[in-house]
């Protein structure tokens, strides 16, 4: 599956302004980024629904998403995709459990952008623990 879920951008309020990425108030940013939030968590939910329908038809799914997930690997939208155990407290949903690819890769080359000149890893590749092995 490919993805790319909701910006970090603030989502525009009524009357808050945005134009040019000036808001008229503090309050109408933070509610403009709240929903922008909540998106990209609702639509990181219904991702991991896809892929648990996928676990619950075959166990061993080789599963891969790639794609623009505008989350780091320990915020919500991707924790909620990767389904970790250390998450769920269930350790009979190891199995299901999706890992980012990035953990291969030394820390200090983990980014896929620059921004205001500090590394960051929004794009990212999870497989299935049956496709890790390859």
């Amino acid at each position: 599956m490919v993805v790319h879920l909701k910006s970090r951008l603030p989502t525009p309020i009524e009357g808050q302004g945005a134009e040019d990425f000036m808001w008229h108030s503090a309050a109408g940013w933070a509610e403009g980024y709240f929903i922008s939030c909540m998106k990209r968590v609702g639509q990181a939910f219904e991702l991991r629904a896809v892929i648990d329908g996928l676990f619950d038809a075959d166990p061993q799914a080789l599963i891969a998403v790639a794609g623009d997930f505008n989350s780091d690997a320990d915020e919500v939208p991707l924790l909620a995709v990767r389904g970790r155990v250390e998450d769920t407290g269930n350790p009979g949903l190891g199995p299901r459990v999706m890992v980012p690819c990035e953990q291969t890769v030394p820390e200090p080359s983990r980014y896929s952008l620059f921004h205001q000149g500090r590394p960051n890893m929004l794009d990212h590749i999870v497989v299935s623990r049956p496709l890790l092995q390859y």
